[in-house]
C-alpha cells in the first residue's frame, strides 16, 4: 500500500485548461484571463471601429476599447458579440 500511494503522490495529472470570460452585467464587471485570444477581424459597434490585424489578447482589446471611450456596457456586448461570432477562444459566462 505505501508504494501505491507514493506512486499516486508522485503522479502528474494534465488537467485542460478552459478560457472562460466572466461578465456581471449589472455592475458592468468583466473577468478574463489574460491568455484569451481575439482573432483578426473587424469589430464595428456604436461609435467603434477596430480592425483587429493579428491576433490580440483580450486585455489588448479591452485596453484599446477603454482608450476609446468605451462605457463598460460596450465592452461587454462587443465580448459577447465576438463570442457569437466565434472571434474568441473562450466561453463566456453571464450574470
Amino acid at each position: 500500500m505505501p508504494e501505491f500511494l507514493a506512486e499516486v503522490q508522485n503522479l502528474n495529472v494534465n488537467v485542460p485548461h478552459t478560457n472562460i470570460i466572466v461578465i456581471d452585467e449589472r455592475t458592468g464587471t468583466v473577468v478574463a484571463g489574460g491568455d484569451i485570444i481575439v482573432n483578426p477581424g473587424v469589430i464595428v459597434y456604436g461609435n467603434f471601429t477596430i480592425k483587429i490585424k493579428k491576433p490580440t489578447s483580450i486585455l489588448e482589446l479591452t485596453t484599446d476599447l477603454k482608450k476609446s471611450n468605451a462605457t463598460p456596457q460596450d465592452i461587454i456586448a462587443i465580448i459577447e458579440n465576438l463570442r457569437a461570432a466565434n472571434s474568441i477562444n473562450a466561453k463566456v459566462v453571464i450574470n
